[in-house]
C-alpha cells in the first residue's frame, strides 16, 4: 500500500469535513419546524401553520401588517378570516365567516323590495378593526340595531345569528349604510332589484354580499362567487380545508359536515332572495328573505 504524505492527508480531512458539514447542515435546515418551502408555493393557510403572521402578497411571502389604511391584497391577507380573490377582473377581499340561521333582511317577511331597518355601529371606526370584528363574530361592532332590536356584545357569535341580517352586516362593514331604506326602494320586480343590488355589490370602497346577475347567476362571469369557487377547482385554499371543506359547500369549520348556502346580492322575485353554493359552485337557490334558515349563512365581500 502506498503511504500517504501529509498534504494528501490534509486534503482528505478537509473533504471529509466538508461532506459531514453539508450533510449536517442539510438536516439542520430541513428539520427546522419553521422552514418555508424554497419556492414559496405554499398556500396562505399552510404558511400560517409554519410561522403565524406570514401571508401571501403579490406572490411573495411577507409578514402580516400591523396597521394599514388602504385595502390591498397584502392587507386583506394579513387579516385572519379574510382572503383576497381576483375574479372576473374584480379584485376584492372575501370573508371566510359563515353564520347559520341568518336572514337576508330581518323583520320584513318575504319582501326583497327593501333592505330593512338597521343602523351601522359607530364605536369601531377603522375598516381593519371592523373586518376583524366580522371574522370574530362581534356583530355589535358592525351594527347597533337591526329591525328595531339593539345588538350588544351579548349577541356575539351564534347568540346573535337570529337577530342580525346578512344585508345589515355586509353593508355596514365599511362603516356606512350604502343601501337605501324604505318601501320598494330597491324596485318592484326581480330584475330591477337585482340590478340595484348588483350596483351596491360592485361599488368601490364598499362592502356587500357576493355579486351575481340574472335569475340563475350564470355563467361564472355573472357570479363572482362561482368564479371564486372555480379559481382553483381542486385546491381551493384557504376557503377549502384540506380535502373536505370545499368553498361552495360553505362549511364554517373544517370537516364540520355542516353544508350551507350563502346569501347573494340578488333575488329570485320580489319575495325571495338568492343564495349560492351548497351542491356546486354554480348552485343557485332562493329562500324567503325575512326568515332565518339553518342552511343559509353569509360571506361578505369588501372591495378596495
Amino acid at each position: 500500500m502506498k503511504k500517504l504524505n501529509s498534504k494528501t492527508i490534509k486534503i482528505l480531512a478537509v473533504a471529509c469535513f466538508s461532506i459531514v458539514a453539508i450533510v449536517v447542515g442539510y438536516f439542520v435546515v430541513r428539520a427546522s419546524p419553521d422552514s418555508v418551502g424554497d419556492d414559496f408555493d405554499f398556500p396562505p393557510t399552510k404558511i400560517d401553520s409554519f410561522r403565524p403572521g406570514l401571508t401571501i402578497c403579490g406572490g411573495e411571502v411577507k409578514l402580516g401588517e400591523e396597521t394599514w389604511t388602504g385595502l390591498t391584497e397584502c392587507t386583506c391577507n394579513s387579516l385572519v378570516g379574510w382572503y383576497w380573490y381576483n375574479v372576473n377582473n374584480r379584485p376584492a377581499c372575501w370573508s371566510k365567516t359563515l353564520a347559520d340561521s341568518v336572514s337576508w333582511n330581518k323583520g320584513l317577511g318575504n319582501n326583497t323590495k327593501e333592505p330593512g331597518a338597521y343602523t351601522c355601529a359607530t364605536s369601531t371606526t377603522a375598516l381593519k378593526d371592523r373586518m376583524v370584528a366580522v371574522a370574530a363574530g362581534e356583530w355589535y361592532k358592525i351594527v347597533s340595531s337591526v329591525a328595531g332590536v339593539s345588538i350588544t356584545s351579548a349577541d356575539n357569535g351564534s347568540a346573535g345569528w337570529s337577530k342580525i341580517s346578512a344585508l345589515a352586516i355586509a353593508d355596514c362593514i365599511n362603516g356606512t349604510r350604502d343601501l337605501c331604506e324604505g318601501t320598494n326602494c330597491l324596485g318592484t320586480d326581480a330584475t330591477t332589484i337585482t340590478a340595484n343590488l348588483g350596483t351596491w355589490a360592485l361599488a368601490s370602497s364598499s362592502s356587500a354580499l357576493p355579486y351575481c346577475t340574472g335569475t340563475g347567476c350564470s355563467p361564472s362571469t355573472g357570479s363572482d362567487f362561482w368564479a371564486a369557487c372555480e379559481l382553483t377547482p381542486h385546491f381551493d385554499l384557504p376557503l377549502w380545508c384540506e380535502e373536505t371543506n370545499i368553498f361552495y359547500k360553505n362549511q364554517k369549520v373544517c370537516r364540520d359536515g355542516d353544508t350551507n348556502y350563502t346569501w347573494a346580492a340578488a333575488v329570485g322575485s320580489a319575495a325571495v332572495a338568492g343564495h349560492l353554493g351548497y351542491g356546486s359552485c354554480s348552485g343557485v337557490g332562493y329562500s324567503g328573505s325575512g326568515g332565518t334558515f339553518g342552511s343559509v349563512g353569509f360571506r361578505a365581500v369588501v372591495r378596495p
